[in-house]
């Protein structure tokens, strides 16, 4: 980081009043803040300086007035914003040509339509009422229905056992609610 004599004062608070050595011995309101610049500029640098202040003092080079102003720095490029890299361009269908026709001016907003009360439910009754396609899934409904007749089945092999005067439920409990439900099972 360089620092020039030439900046504007950054030290906060009121400005105290020093002796700038860089003009002559007038007192500066800055702090003396500009001579300060320059000799941690010289110390950076590695040079020497006449006020002795700094350390390193004699001998690395030729001696420099004090009250010149350093040299410019070499100027650095700045580093460009750039937006990410995408790593390839998409692949291009054979199907679609690259140029695409302008978009059509957008429309104004359609307005949702209000139905009347009940009238969606009746429109959707006639809907379904017209198809013939299953409105659940066929395996969770296998899955389901199977269950409801496992269920019954265990309910009325239960109430066999009872009738027995028994807790436990017996292989022949489960087969006496079979027959006795008939040929089709019985349902759900």
């Amino acid at each position: 980081m360089q620092i020039y004599a030439n900046e504007p004062a950054t030290t906060p608070g009121p400005p105290s009043h020093h002796r700038d050595e860089t003009s002559g011995g007038a007192e500066r309101p800055d702090g003396g803040a500009g001579c300060r610049r320059i000799l941690r500029h010289e110390a950076l640098r590695g040079g020497s300086f006449e006020s002795g202040r700094g350390g390193g003092g004699g001998g690395g080079g030729p001696e420099r007035d004090v009250t010149a102003p350093p040299p410019p720095p070499p100027a650095m490029p700045r580093p460009k914003d750039r937006a990410p890299r995408r790593r390839g361009a998409p692949p291009v269908s054979p199907r679609r040509s690259p140029r695409r026709p302008p978009a059509p001016a957008p429309s104004p907003p359609r307005r949702h339509r209000r139905y009347r009360p009940g009238q969606l439910a009746l429109k959707e009754i006639r809907k379904y009422q017209s198809t013939t396609n299953l409105l659940l899934r066929r395996q969770p409904f296998c899955r389901v229905a199977a269950e409801a007749f496992l269920v019954r089945l265990l309910e009325d092999a239960y109430l066999c056992s009872l009738h027995a005067r028994r807790v436990t439920l017996y292989p022949k409990d489960l087969q006496l609610a079979r027959r006795l439900r008939g040929l089709n099972g019985g349902g759900i």
